[in-house]
């Protein structure tokens, strides 16, 4: 087995301490290590749908350009052609991982920034909110072959090691449609690279009952005939768990005998539920009254059902549609939350979230600014930044029985946390690290508590703290005034 190479990018600070002063001004607490998920089962995990697919000018060697942020490659100009109706809150980025948008500035005037995909501190980042909230981890989204290029799935693997998060391969079939040879003969040749390089046997990637777990979407029987999905299959058979997903209306269809076969081999069954929403424009609700009956069909064929829960959308500039023709309101997270009530209500045992980074559509759950310096975008009316970061991992309590079944949504400005800090080198005895930022609306700063050694001490100091003894590691991370953890520097 050759096994990829692995970065190391969350190990503590080490060093050696030179007679500092005593321990004594600092109150001791208890060291809360975040859960760490289950990778030996799908079974209790909520995944978010990874896309990893933005890129920007001179972020590598090739150079593709602003290739998902703007209307084409490089259609990026002057304050012109963006397809998000969402900007990412970079607040908390660093230098190496912000490009400037050229002629998108702030109300204040500042530079507006974006991200790009391919920088492994950034996924990293996107990991360790995931950590800090309680989110399992991803399915990385592939629309062709993973095999020549393990970059993204690198770094992807390296953040969920470093974190403690899982992660499995899913690929996106929708550009194979009406050509499912072509589609099995790929994942076939993909697969097998995947496997000689030993990517489904690292310690974080999905499995559910022995094999690794490989997400297949677009099952839609307008696109593959019941032969061509068992084709796409056969290709795993003996060597994986297929998460299957496709079409919501997947038992009213009348599928042919060969599609209720395939429907039966998969492994799991994700109806994609997106766009599926009743009531009026301003006041939808995600279709989820047939879910019981889903699930209960999935589970007689001795299937895994798998709901697929969204957050809502919004592509007006990517579609250039009227401000607000192409939206899916999220309601201030009481879109999402239903769903997961609901899921958890009838006895979901796991659930994909789509999608964690795809802004391109809307769907997206990571960190957003309020006050975008696109005209026509919006934010997340008013609440921080991190608002369905909380409601993804509260969610993901609800579904494992570890909090109880509420129907409320949660109040996510009294649950916002702070940034993590960056830890630096200690010098003389003093270890020292960057302060955290306090998100809009989710309280400031209060105090942080410092990992040194296992134990955990607390500290009013903004930037630093006298050690007695010899360190060897530390981490830190901040508490804001409402009571609420940020994540542990890396």
């Amino acid at each position: 087995m050759v096994s990829l190479p692995v970065l190391a990018l969350l190990a503590p600070l080490a060093w050696a301490a030179a007679s500092p002063p005593a321990w004594a001004s600092l109150a001791r607490v208890d060291y809360d290590a975040p859960p760490v998920p289950n990778a030996s089962s799908l079974v209790g995990l909520t995944v978010c749908g990874y896309q990893q697919w933005f890129r920007a000018p001179n972020d590598t060697a090739t150079n593709e350009g602003w290739t998902h942020w703007g209307n084409g490659v490089g259609a990026l100009h002057n304050g012109t052609g963006i397809e998000e109706d969402y900007w990412p809150d970079l607040s908390e980025f660093g230098d190496d991982e912000k490009f400037a948008a050229p002629g998108y500035k702030f109300a204040d005037g500042s530079q507006a920034y974006l991200f790009s995909s391919i920088n492994a501190r950034t996924t990293l980042r996107h990991f360790q909110w995931m950590e800090a909230y309680g989110i399992d981890g991803v399915a990385l989204q592939s629309f062709g072959p993973l095999g020549l290029d393990h970059e993204i799935l690198n770094h992807t693997l390296a953040a969920a090691a470093a974190t403690n998060r899982v992660a499995y391969v899913e690929y996106d079939l929708s550009g194979y449609a009406g050509r499912g040879a072509a589609a099995a003969a790929m994942l076939k040749e993909d697969w097998a690279g995947l496997r000689r390089q030993g990517v489904p046997d690292h310690a974080r990637y999905v499995h559910e009952g022995g094999l690794p777990v490989v997400g297949i979407f677009g099952f839609y029987m307008d696109r593959f005939s019941g032969e061509e999905a068992n084709a796409i299959l056969d290709v795993f058979d003996g060597t994986a768990f297929v998460a299957g997903a496709g079409q919501w209306w997947w038992r009213s269809d009348q599928p042919s005998a060969n599609w209720t076969r395939a429907y039966d081999r998969m492994g799991s069954w994700s109806p994609w539920n997106a766009g599926d929403w009743n009531g009026d424009a301003a006041h939808p609700a995600a279709a989820t009254g047939y879910w019981a009956a889903d699930k209960a069909a999935a589970e007689q064929a001795g299937v895994l059902w798998q709901p697929e829960l969204a957050p809502g959308m919004s592509t007006n500039h990517r579609d250039g549609t009227p401000a607000g023709s192409g939206r899916l309101p999220r309601l201030r997270g009481a879109y999402l939350w239903a769903q997961f009530y609901a899921a958890a209500a009838i006895g979901a045992k796991t659930a994909f979230v789509g999608m964690f980074d795809e802004l391109d559509e809307g769907t997206q759950i990571l960190k957003v600014v309020n006050d975008p310096p696109a005209p026509g975008d919006i934010g997340y009316e008013g609440l921080p930044s991190d608002c369905y970061l909380v409601l993804t991992g509260l969610g993901s309590k609800m579904l494992r029985g570890d909090a109880p079944r509420n129907a409320t949504t949660p109040d996510c400005a009294a649950l916002t946390q702070p940034t993590a800090p960056a830890a630096r080198a200690p010098a003389a005895g003093v270890l020292r690290w960057a302060p955290a930022l306090a998100l809009a609306g989710g309280g400031a700063v209060d105090h942080y508590e410092v990992l040194v050694d296992g134990a955990v001490r607390r500290t009013a100091d903004a930037a630093t703290l006298a050690v007695a003894s010899a360190a060897t590691s530390f981490r830190v991370r901040a508490v804001n005034s409402l009571g609420n953890a940020g994540a542990w520097s890396p």
